[in-house]
């Protein structure tokens, strides 16, 4: 007796044959993938249902406040429709909305809207150490000797320079590499993506101070030598260079070594 099966139409058709002749043939369903319908517009109940993965439909109008980024991993297919409605994902200029990290994202009729990613401030640079104090002169040793000059106090070190901005990309989605998006009938509106700005400069070190002259000697009379000069003082030095600023790429979508195909979108400011 052989035994087959066949999917007809989300059904299966088992048959059993013997002799080449068909002795009896039942049908049963087989249970369709279907789609999550989504009322609420709460950022939790979006979250919880692109983490279970599969096709998510919007049953009514709803503008959702995204508080993070949506990360699609590698393991995830995530389908969502608004099915008509309007549909609005809106980063409220504090966060991206979605990371594909190796997964696969399709959206369909969805307003993405001022998605924003900020890349870090440079590190402000060390200020230069101040520059050592001369030595002071000696003191005349003989009646009527001048003292000695005071030696030139160090110049100070330089400040560090400050560093480089962090880059910053993809305000409304970042694509990573070996990613499929697909953006069907969708509205990108007011995404943006800030540079950080680079880091100051240190500020130079200042001089040392020049050592004191020494003291001159008197004679018995009263009268003395001169005292000895007082040391130059130290020269400051410049402050180090200021950081640069990042690199700004993709205000709405960046797209690293991955795959992605739009329909009928536009792009806004």
């Amino acid at each position: 007796m052989a035994r087959w099966t066949r999917a007809v139409w989300g059904a299966v058709l088992v048959a059993s044959m013997s002799g080449g002749g068909l002795l009896g043939a039942t049908m049963s369903e087989v249970p369709a993938s279907a789609a999550e319908v989504l009322t609420a517009c709460t950022f939790d109940v979006l979250s919880a249902a692109v983490s279970e993965g599969g096709t998510i439909d919007y049953g009514g109008a709803c503008t959702v406040t995204f508080t993070s980024q949506l990360t699609i991993g590698s393991s995830l297919s995530v389908d969502i429709d608004a099915n008509g409605y309007s549909v609005v994902f809106d980063g409220d200029h504090s966060t991206r909305l979605f990371d594909v990290d190796g997964g696969t994202l399709t959206l369909t009729g969805v307003e993405l809207r001022t998605g924003r990613v900020a890349g870090a401030d440079g590190m402000g640079g060390s200020s230069g150490s101040p520059g050592d104090p001369g030595m002071n002169g000696s003191n005349a040793s003989v009646a009527g000797g001048n003292g000695e000059a005071g030696t030139s106090g160090a110049n100070g070190g330089a400040g560090a320079a400050g560093t480089t901005g962090a880059t910053a990309a993809g305000g409304a989605i970042y694509v990573d590499p070996g990613s499929t998006v697909t953006l069907d009938t969708d509205q990108l509106l007011g995404d943006s993506v800030t540079a950080g700005t680079g880091g100051a400069g240190g500020h130079g070190g200042a001089g040392g101070q020049g050592g004191t002259g020494g003291n001159g000697a008197e004679f018995t009379s009263g009268t003395g030598g001169a005292g000895g000069a007082g040391g130059t003082g130290g020269d400051g030095v410049a402050g180090g260079a200021g950081g640069d600023g990042g690199d700004a790429a993709g205000g709405a979508v960046y797209v690293k070594d991955a795959s992605i195909s739009l329909t009928d979108v536009s792009f806004s400011t």
